[in-house]
């Protein structure tokens, strides 16, 4: 009876423990989709105040491909995350990849701008650590686009490859791209752009607000890739037994 009291004492503290970790959670994640949408008004404000031009264009486009609307694709998967954990696990699918291919297509027409803009007026191209990061981002943000596809019709395409493969490729590629373009932005808020038309307090703020959003986000995708690891590690195993020859 003892023994009996004892587990579900436990069970119940256990239950406790993650019922106060899943608020502090969500406290963090309404929080991130404050900074998100701060750092997104405040370039739309400037970026509208500086007047039409290219590198205009390029700064909101960017930002709001990659801070804003591939932030809120992540965060679309994410178990505690305010707006989509009523939602079933398929819509929460569908928004993801709506929200990624929007937030994709949009950064890679911000930096599309920018490099037509500098063939046009005989600039160099990717001279800086802002610009060299940003094309990599791109590279990587098409892959993911790509091996998205692959991951959303993983179970048609499943005699080509296995689930477990692509969901893990897909994350990997997800997570890189997305790293390398907040990355990107970070470096981009003290490009001549910036440093023109921003206080040098502003950026500052914005970099931390980032790099506290960009650490947020990826707690959830972290933990994705991490079970998809398992996966792909069991699924491995399993087959690797399968062909062993029976003794």
């Amino acid at each position: 009876m003892k023994i009996q009291m004892e587990i579900e004492s436990n069970k119940v503290e256990k239950v406790a423990a993650q019922s106060d970790w899943q608020v502090i959670e969500t406290y963090f994640n309404v929080l991130n989709h404050i900074i998100s949408s701060i750092a997104a008004v405040y370039m739309s404000f400037l970026c509208y105040s500086t007047g039409y031009k290219p590198i205009s264009y390029h700064s909101w486009l960017c930002t709001i491909g990659y801070q804003l609307l591939m932030t809120q694709a992540i965060l679309a998967l994410y178990s505690e995350n305010v707006w989509s954990k009523q939602h079933t696990r398929q819509t929460q699918k569908t928004i993801h990849w709506v929200l990624q291919a929007v937030g994709s297509s949009t950064a890679i027409l911000g930096i599309i701008i920018q490099y037509i803009d500098r063939s046009l007026n005989s600039k160099p191209h990717f001279s800086s650590t802002h610009s060299i990061i940003g094309l990599i981002a791109a590279i990587f943000t098409l892959i993911g686009m790509f091996n998205g596809i692959s991951a959303l019709w993983s179970i048609k395409l499943k005699n080509y490859v296995r689930p477990v493969y692509s969901k893990l490729a897909h994350n990997l590629h997800g997570t890189v791209a997305y790293s390398l373009g907040m990355t990107a932005l970070s470096y981009g808020y003290d490009q001549d752009y910036m440093q023109a038309y921003s206080r040098e307090d502003i950026r500052m703020w914005l970099q931390v607000l980032l790099f506290f959003s960009s650490n947020l986000t990826l707690i959830g995708a972290s933990r994705a890739a991490l079970n998809h690891y398992r996966n792909a590690k069991n699924y491995k195993k399993t087959q690797n037994e399968s062909m062993e020859p029976v003794k």
